[in-house]
């Protein structure tokens, strides 16, 4: 029998699994949007 905690546990555990790509992702968009600010900025 599953409890409460362990449901808990699990979901945690698979947001953090998730998390990395997302942070990863997040990353990536705001270095290119860095990159498109200086390109205007330059230009």
């Amino acid at each position: 029998m599953l409890l409460d905690s362990d449901i808990f546990i699990a979901i945690i555990k698979e947001e953090d699994r998730l998390k990395q790509p997302s942070l990863k992702i997040l990353k990536a968009v705001e270095k290119r949007k860095l990159k498109n600010a200086y390109a205007s900025v330059a230009s």
